[in-house]
């Protein structure tokens, strides 16, 4: 009988490699199946990483979609043991720091292009940094056990192997 392996849960998948640059430094370079870590902060997302976008009572959207996948990398190593959990709370601050990066170029290029969104540029800059923040601190607070080998996702297999009767 033929036989799959696979798990769900996921909204989003890699098309092309990415490369982030992080303020977390390990001892020596990590490498896992998508996702490398290199000694220098280099962050590689390889092509058909999955991801599940921001968790909790969020909207995915241009402003988070780099930051939520640079941190589910980041805790993906943690998960595995690759990367040791004491820097959670950096991967956390990484999250914040690229979701700020974000969405200060998204209001600047829309304000450009937009008279009203030049209008509110400045309202519209706070509230993607105020936003930015409270993600940040939503991981700190709530997304602990997220990093921990407990919350990889359960491998499914199908067609499911019936016990005989």
């Amino acid at each position: 009988m033929r036989e799959i392996q696979f798990c769900k849960g996921y909204k989003y998948q890699l098309r092309e490699t990415v490369r982030l640059q992080t303020r977390i430094y390990p001892d020596q370079d990590i490498r896992a199946e998508l996702v490398e870590l290199r000694r220098d902060g280099t962050l590689i997302i390889h092509k058909y990483f999955a991801w599940d976008g921001c968790s909790g009572p969020t909207v995915d959207d241009s402003s988070n979609y780099v930051a939520c996948l640079g941190h589910d990398a980041l805790y993906y190593l943690m998960r595995l043991g690759l990367l040791p959990r004491t820097w959670r709370p950096q991967a956390d601050e990484e999250l914040t720091r690229w979701m700020k990066e974000d969405g200060e170029k998204i209001a600047k290029a829309d304000a450009e292009n937009n008279w009203f969104w030049n209008l509110i540029f400045p309202l519209r800059a706070a509230l993607l940094f105020l936003r930015a923040e409270y993600y940040g601190w939503a991981c700190k607070v709530f997304a602990a056990q997220c990093a921990t080998a407990k919350s990889t996702k359960k491998i499914m297999t199908a067609p499911l192997k019936r016990k005989p009767k």
